[in-house]
């Protein structure tokens, strides 16, 4: 939030160096998301970022940012990535919650997102939501599965 009060401009500016065209409020919604072999391979320390994104703490943190991010620019959740993702995409996909998950705040700053189908899986939002069942401990096809369809 120091970074954000300290260069207000640059919450605004794309991530030209990775190539995918991030805002800052996409970079934080994908805190959660598992890295990809390649991105593996290409940054040893993605595996252990996705580990540390997992701990509680991080997850009020990154609360806390999404929603101070989204009071300084709200438009830039309309904005998508290179690959076509809203922030809202990348929220779900990193297993983002509604209540005290930053899901929520991010629907009222751009409720249209919830129809923008993901351009490589062509799920919406709410259908990626539902794939979390699949990424439970429980056992499949139990209806304990479901308790983590709260998105």
């Amino acid at each position: 939030m120091l970074a954000i009060r300290a260069f207000p401009n640059q919450i605004r500016e794309a991530d030209e160096h990775s190539g995918n065209g991030n805002l800052p409020l996409h970079m934080v919604a994908s805190w959660g998301i598992p890295p990809s072999r390649r991105e593996e391979q290409e940054d040893a320390r993605a595996a252990a970022r996705y580990v540390a994104s997992l701990d509680p703490i991080a997850q009020r943190t990154k609360a806390m940012v999404l929603s101070e991010l989204l009071t300084e620019y709200p438009d830039a959740a309309r904005v998508r990535s290179k690959r076509g993702k809203t922030p809202l995409a990348l929220l779900v996909e990193a297993g983002g919650k509604w209540f005290h998950g930053g899901v929520r705040r991010m629907v009222r700053a751009y409720p249209e997102a919830l129809n923008i189908r993901d351009r490589k899986t062509g799920l919406m939002p709410f259908m990626t939501a539902a794939t979390a069942c699949r990424r439970s401990n429980a056992k499949p096809g139990s209806y304990s599965d479901l308790k983590v369809l709260t998105t």
